[in-house]
């Protein structure tokens, strides 16, 4: 970006001529050049203009990404917010790294187009000095007369070039304005290559720029050193002399005909010029990847986000890798998006709404503020730091008091009577969401956490057919399948049983001796949510 500023600053000063300024030649053919190089001169400040609003683009692309994984955050343990918080999370983070990598190659085009630009421009300027250099030499250096040695004059030099001294063209005028006003490579390629075609003599009826030659004043238009005859120009051994990357192509007794090249823009003719336009059409699809992967994040309809290949992508790392069928069916039927109506009332309103802390961010006093509105990146990193510690240093508080239970439930010697009991005596959710446990509110002389009665009364009962008491083994301290197996009564429930583990239970993967009736313990995540949501407000 430096590189451009600077280059558009040199450029923007070195110009040594100025299109139509009154004088007769640049009446002519010739004026079409002084636009194209001025042009191409600009093309620094326009592409930094274009970069910039990629760069915009960009920054809301990421505000969206770190949106998503705050609404992630503060929506954990809520299923169906979290896992279209998890897949838009994700997606973002996907288009934030395909949107930056088209922009890295966006800067080096312009890079390439910059340099190739000024060349070009460069090499147009010494031959339209040449020209003028040329009207007022002692030599017949560039000849309209009719005299073999007779310096041309300031009346007779306008008819060397195409168009005399009435062009007009409405098409490249307007490119030229298009110049200043380009929004995007595309823009900005269109207006270059209109100039540069309309630099370009027609093979049928010698035009340019729409105008057709003198031919009644030009037939003695040549670029030449000395007088004589044959109005050849001194090559030194060299055959054609090429000007203007290619402008004009002047030797031997060449007329205006062979003086303005009719040969299209391309590698091999004009490689300089063709260097720097091929460099904006490879932009174009670059700048379009930050746009449309943009609108995919900010549209309001939801419609764009069962079809892109971003959210299909996250669907499937959200899943496990695993291929799914039907992707754009799975996530019209996550975002609700069957109608604007509902994708704004299922997602995009609860996504908006959801609160954060301005203190979160290092605003004094805090106040809860609607995460939809903020839009400052600095501040949902602060955010996004502020919530992450602050869920490490809840899950750090809980880790005791969920491994004592995990224990306790794991021994068969425990009363699970008591693990329900120690749950919670305030929080309903939390209670409920524990297998085999429910929350009884109007139990005010007890606890409130207890053990449905259904599974109570299952307990009594095989504590009654195995004798009245519990076994009081401890079957994860059995290291092998014979010992955990031989502690079971025949007819009677197992104590213990060698297998993998159930949810919730460690090491699910591994087979080992295990409680034969296990009672999960409360769901890790549901836990850490209340307790972060009470921590907060």
């Amino acid at each position: 970006m430096n590189f451009l500023l600077a280059a558009s600053l040199v450029f923007a000063s070195s110009s040594v001529v100025h299109c139509n300024d009154g004088d007769p030649l640049l009446a002519t053919a010739v004026n079409i050049v002084c636009k194209l190089r001025t042009g191409l001169k600009a093309t620094p400040a326009r592409f930094t203009a274009i970069l910039s609003t990629a760069d915009a683009k960009l920054s809301t692309i990421r505000s969206q990404e770190l949106k998503g994984r705050l609404y992630k955050l503060l929506n954990n343990g809520t299923d169906s917010r979290q896992k279209t918080a998890d897949i838009y999370a994700r997606a973002a983070a996907i288009i934030r790294t395909k949107a930056t990598t088209a922009r890295d190659r966006m800067a080096a085009a312009a890079v390439r187009a910059t340099a190739a630009a000024a060349l070009a421009a460069g090499r147009m300027d010494e031959a339209i000095m040449l020209v003028f250099q040329a009207k007022g030499a002692s030599d017949a250096c560039l000849s309209q007369s009719e005299s073999t040695n007779t310096p041309a004059t300031t009346a007779q030099l306008p008819n060397c070039f195409a168009g005399g001294d009435a062009i007009v063209d409405t098409t490249t005028a307007k490119a030229d304005d298009t110049l200043t006003q380009a929004h995007s490579p595309a823009e900005l390629h269109a207006a270059l290559n209109t100039l540069a075609a309309a630099t370009v003599k027609t093979s049928n009826g010698n035009k340019i720029a729409g105008q057709s030659p003198v031919h009644a004043h030009n037939t003695n238009c040549v670029i030449t050193k000395g007088s004589g005859g044959s109005h050849k120009l001194v090559t030194a051994g060299q055959n054609t002399v090429k000007l203007g990357d290619g402008l004009w192509e002047v030797g031997a007794a060449q007329t205006d005909h062979g003086i303005w090249p009719s040969t299209a823009i391309s590698a091999e003719h004009r490689p300089t010029l063709h260097a720097a336009l091929e460099e904006l059409k490879k932009s174009e699809a670059d700048y379009q990847t930050i746009v449309n992967t943009e609108a995919i994040l900010t549209d309001t309809t939801g419609t764009k986000i069962p079809t892109s290949a971003e959210f299909q992508q996250a669907l499937q790392e959200a899943t496990g890798g695993a291929k799914i069928d039907q992707p754009v069916e799975k996530l019209k039927a996550m975002f609700k998006t069957d109608s604007p109506a509902n994708f704004q009332k299922e997602f995009c309103n609860p996504f908006y709404t959801t609160q954060i802390l301005s203190k979160s961010y290092g605003a004094d006093p805090s106040k809860p503020e609607n995460l939809g509105d903020k839009t400052d990146t600095t501040e949902l990193d602060k955010a996004m730091d502020f919530y992450l510690t602050l869920t490490l240093a809840t899950i750090a508080s809980k880790s005791k008091e969920i491994s004592d239970l995990k224990s306790k439930a794991s021994t068969a010697a425990n009363k699970p009577e008591e693990v329900c009991n120690k749950i919670t005596d305030t929080d309903p959710k939390s209670c409920n969401a524990t297998e085999n446990c429910h929350f009884v509110e109007s139990n005010d002389k007890g606890k409130k956490c207890t053990l449905k009665k259904e599974i109570k009364e299952k307990l009594e009962k095989e504590s009654q057919e195995n004798g009245g008491s519990s076994t009081g083994v401890d079957c994860s301290k059995l290291d092998t399948k014979p010992k955990c197996e031989e502690v079971n009564k025949p007819g009677k429930p197992a104590t213990c049983g060698w297998r993998k583990g159930k949810d919730n239970e460690p090491d699910q993967d591994k087979e080992m001796c295990r409680n034969g009736s296990y009672l999960p313990n409360k769901q890790f995540a549901l836990v850490v949510s209340a307790a972060f949501v009470a921590l907060l407000f």
